[in-house]
């Protein structure tokens, strides 16, 4: 899979609606690269990978090209979540239509879509029984801890619970951030997911080449490894 021409495309696809207010999701070239990284290790054949907040399907596509044969459940309600730019998107925009010519577009046959809420579709999975499970939800604090809570059952042991927007790690419940963490973000920082992962004992991955004080808070991703 080439990442950079993934992400050319990517580009074209949603040109038409360069005018238009539609948020297509937060995933960055950088973070794309890292998402690749990140799951090198854990690669084998005929993998089940759920995609949480798939939304238009940028993470959806990557996600089913980075291990192939595998299965890709895309999940979302597409409505958006409150209070953020995809709300308006969601109410004016039919987003599952967009992902699935998304996902035609790249010949994307090995995913599945659930349409629903992320805290519902866990439901829908036995304990132990996917691979990976890349949350990149509902970022208020109370909501990704709830994510994390219901998800982690169903990833297998050996795999990995990872997610988006954790450009730092919050542990302390004393930490002034706090203040924060029922906003899905704060100038750059996504408080409640920060302190989520924290709370989890999660990671941040750090990239095998350097990053500038930019890079690394546009560097977000985070993961637990589950034994």
């Amino acid at each position: 899979m080439d990442i950079n021409e993934i992400w050319a495309e990517e580009n074209i696809f949603f040109r038409d609606f360069d005018s238009c207010s539609l948020a297509r999701g937060g995933l960055t070239l950088n973070d794309i690269h890292e998402l690749k990284q990140l799951l090198e290790p854990y690669k084998k054949p005929n993998m089940k990978i759920a995609d949480v907040g798939c939304w238009t399907g940028l993470s959806t596509v990557v996600l089913s090209g980075i291990i192939e044969p595998s299965t890709v459940y895309a999940i979302d309600w597409f409505q958006g979540s409150e209070y953020t730019n995809l709300t308006f998107s969601g109410k004016f925009f039919k987003i599952r239509a967009i992902l699935e010519e998304n996902l035609k577009h790249f010949k994307r046959h090995n995913v599945e879509i659930i349409d629903c809420l992320s805290y519902d579709a866990a439901d829908k999975f036995e304990n132990n029984s996917l691979d990976v499970v890349f949350l990149d939800a509902d970022h208020r604090y109370s909501n990704i801890k709830n994510d994390m809570k219901k998800w982690l059952p169903k990833v297998a042991h050996g795999g990995i619970l990872c997610g988006h927007d954790c450009e730092m790690i919050i542990n302390s419940l004393e930490d002034i951030h706090s203040m924060f963490v029922d906003k899905d973000i704060i100038s750059v920082l996504h408080y409640g997911v920060c302190k989520a992962v924290g709370e989890l004992g999660g990671t941040k991955f750090i990239s095998t080449h350097k990053h500038t004080k930019e890079e690394s808070l546009a560097s977000s991703l985070w993961y637990f490894h589950k034994i």
